[in-house]
């Protein structure tokens, strides 16, 4: 979770991190991210999630000011975003896209090995 905040903090495009924890879970997050080393020009907000991923968008929306025009949307089990891409999607509303997804090349890894020696 860490990580995925830092990663979204470091664009100069993020200057609010709505961070929606599980149901239950939002003063254990809350401490987590007090204990841990974040970006200062960035504000944080935790708020209490939902059942379902959807519904936990929906209250993370509803927490944002009323002045807020462009809103980006990350799952955290994916921290390590280039904060390249996050300037990338934010740029991309801001030109009047109504919503981006986007899709980094992956590169396969082919691992050879040789066979186990069998005994016999």
């Amino acid at each position: 979770l860490i990580h995925a905040i830092r990663a979204m903090a470091a664009s100069r495009a993020v200057s609010l991190v709505v961070v929606v924890a599980p149901p239950d879970g939002a003063p254990e997050v809350k401490h987590l991210l007090d204990e841990h080393a974040l970006p200062e020009r960035t504000d944080y907000l935790v708020v209490p999630g939902g059942e379902t991923r959807q519904e936990s968008v929906r209250l993370g929306l509803e927490a944002l000011p009323e002045d807020v025009a462009v809103v980006l949307v990350h799952d955290a089990a994916r921290p390590l975003v280039p904060v390249d891409t996050v300037d990338a999607v934010a740029a991309a509303v801001r030109d009047g896209a109504p919503a981006v997804v986007p899709a980094l090349p992956l590169a396969d890894t082919v691992k050879e090995v040789e066979p186990a020696a069998t005994p016999g």
